[in-house]
């Protein structure tokens, strides 16, 4: 089963994870996860440290084994690796920003496809830094070119991001988060992986709650953030799935349908 929004029900989602489970060495991180991105919509996916969010985009992107169950892009099962999936329109930001301390700020943007113009357009500070060197940017600087390259590398259609503020000063984690947004709202569909919960939530359509490496919650945004604080306790409490189940039976019946493949 997959959630999906009332008002997207008939769509193809963009990218779709039906009954995954995915881990290392033999271990399963994560269990029957059941989630999907629409085009247009940014999905926050929100949970405790440990309890499988990294490993969810990985196993997405292709970069991390699974072990059962299906990746479905754009309503065809995906089994291509990593490369060939960036190749057909997924873009991933990691934890470390994936930038390269050799090289300049430009080079780093081209590595990956993305086009010089459209970064600076989007990040205008970024023009007198295209010929620093990549270790001598700042953390905001080194995340700014990261999600830039993402965003424009051709074809983007779909962009998954883990952590994009971890490290770094407000200001700069809500030019990154809005940045995500207006990617959304031309077209793109984002699963964002995001430590700060009201934030990710203030950019999101909807939001899954990962606990022990299950899918505990599935709803819309606004549902979660009008009782942020509740999520909030929960989502950085590192809750038992017991416990979860105990203290949050009103997210569980938030707005969102529930269609069958």
């Amino acid at each position: 089963m997959s959630h999906l929004p009332a008002e997207t029900a008939g769509t193809t989602p963009l990218v779709e994870a039906r009954k995954l489970s995915a881990g290392y060495g033999g271990l399963a991180v994560i269990r029957d996860i059941d989630l999907c991105v629409m085009p247009g919509e940014v999905v926050a996916l929100l949970g405790p440290n440990g309890a499988g969010k990294t490993t969810t985009l990985r196993a997405l992107m292709g970069a991390t084994r699974v072990q059962s169950g299906d990746v479905y892009w754009q309503g065809e099962p995906m089994t291509l690796p990593m490369d060939r999936r960036a190749g057909a329109g997924m873009s991933y930001v990691p934890e470390d920003r994936a930038v390269i301390n050799s090289l300049s700020a430009s080079d780093n943007l081209r590595l990956g496809g993305g086009d010089i113009a459209e970064s600076i357009a989007l990040f205008p500070e970024l023009e007198p830094l295209l010929d620093r060197r990549g270790g001598l940017l700042s953390g905001g600087e080194m995340q700014m070119v990261a999600l830039a390259r993402a965003l424009t590398r051709k074809p983007s259609f779909a962009l998954f991001a883990d952590e994009l503020s971890f490290g770094l000063a407000p200001v700069i984690v809500n030019r990154l988060l809005d940045a995500v947004r207006a990617a959304a709202d031309d077209g793109r569909g984002v699963l964002l992986v995001e430590q700060h919960a009201e934030k990710a939530l203030s950019v999101a359509d909807r939001a899954y709650v990962l606990v022990n490496g299950r899918i505990e919650i599935a709803s819309d945004a606004n549902e979660l953030l009008r009782d942020a604080a509740r999520l909030e306790q929960q989502y950085l409490g590192g809750l038992t799935r017991e416990d979860s189940r105990a203290r949050t039976g009103s997210f569980n019946s938030a707005s969102v349908r529930t269609e069958p493949h």
